[in-house]
Order: structure tokens, then sequence, then C-alpha cells
């Protein structure tokens, strides 16, 4: 509608012109076009779940460190604290509330259970119970942690195969993984680790079975999941 006096376009319910302020004869049923702005209170910030574990957990962490120090400072038990709330925070955030996939998220447990042990490892060589930690990790901790990733993931994908196809992919990826305790073993000490070697060969029968049964499926499921 058009107002009378000072021919102000006029789009929307009033019953005054906003300009000029002259009462209008014609109405309608939509809203003012000049809403009456109210006036906003203070406006106060949620904390997100991260910022919140953050002070929480370094307030956890540097109590227990504390502790550690006044009662056993020849065991610094401490660290596998920290690793223990990374943990849990990498539990919450990247598995539990995330929508990721199912590898990534066996792949972040997976690099924390390895961190705990590294830590671990540290702890008993600085205590004298072992003597070389980097045959503890690279021969015991490192496949252990790979060998039941790859488990896990095996097991998740035959269960889950049925609803979505693109796990077989997913699993045969995971499963390359097997190879990397070997290959590491081998270059650092230039041996043959009996541990890396079996999880390498369970590895390379998970990588065989997932492509002869899913071999109906691989082509495609690879086009839509790399947009080949």
């Amino acid at each position: 509608m058009k107002c009378e006096k000072c021919n102000a376009e006029i789009y929307g319910k009033a019953d005054f012109c906003p300009l000029c302020k002259s009462p209008l004869e014609e109405k309608n049923d939509l809203d003012y076009i000049y809403p009456i702005k109210k006036k906003r209170g203070k406006k106060y910030k949620i904390l997100t779940f991260t910022p919140m574990y953050i002070m929480i957990s370094s307030v956890v962490f540097i109590v227990l460190t504390l502790i550690n120090y006044f009662t056993t400072p020849e065991i610094p038990w401490f660290y596998i604290a920290g690793v223990t709330i990374l943990y849990a925070y990498i539990l919450v955030q990247n598995t539990i509330l995330s929508r990721n996939s199912l590898a990534h998220k066996i792949v972040w447990q997976s690099l924390l259970v390895f961190a705990f042990l590294w830590v671990l490892g540290w702890i008993l060589y600085k205590l004298g119970i072992i003597n070389k930690i980097w045959v503890f990790i690279f021969d015991y901790a490192l496949p252990i942690v790979v060998g039941i990733s790859n488990l896990v993931m095996c097991i998740l994908t035959a269960c889950l195969v049925k609803t979505d196809k693109s796990l077989i992919i997913d699993a045969i990826w995971f499963s390359v993984l097997g190879f990397v305790p070997l290959i590491l073993y081998g270059a650092v000490f230039e041996l043959i680790s009996y541990t890396a070697v079996a999880v390498a060969i369970i590895s390379f029968v998970q990588i065989v079975v997932f492509a002869i049964t899913g071999r109906k499926h691989l082509k495609k499921e690879g086009k839509l999941k790399y947009r080949a």
C-alpha cells in the first residue's frame, strides 16, 4: 500500500506510516516491515565440552602431579595419569560424539593405547624392570596394539558390512597397517620380530579375505568413496 500523504511504499501490516506517522486505512495480515526492537539482555556463553574438559582435567592433572611428587617421586606415575586424561578426551570427543568413520575412530583409540604403553614402558625402564625400552615398544607394544586394532576392525566390518559396503575398503586399508610394526622393527634393529611377523601374516590374511568376499562391491564402493 501507499501512504496518501508522503507516497511512501509500505509492505506489510501497519496502522501508521513509518515515515510521516500518518494513519493508514488499508490493512493486511502480514508482519510489520519495521518491527519494534526489543532490548537485548546479557548473553551468557555456554562452555562447550572441550574448554570445560581442559579446565577440569588441568586441575586434576596438577593435583595428581603434586601428590606424586610428595608421596612417591621415584615412580613418575603422573605421566600415566596424563595419558589417561587425554585418552578419556579422545574417547568422548573423537569416538562417542564424533561422526567420523569407524576406521578413523579405531585409529585414534589405537594411538592413545600405544601412547599409554609407551609411557608405561618408559616408567618400567626408569625403575630398572626392563633393560631396553625400544625393544618393549617395537617388539611388544606396537604389534599388539596394531594386531588388536585390526581384529576389532575385522569383527566390526563383518557385523556391519550388510548396511555399509564401504567398510570393506576401510578394512583393507586398515589391515595394511599390520605391516608397519615389521617394517619399523626391521629398520630400527635390523632384526625380525616374531610378534611383528605374526601380526603381518594375520593382516595379509585379512586383506585376502576381504578382497575375495567383497570383490563385487570394491569397484563400485571405491568410485563412490573416492569420487573416481
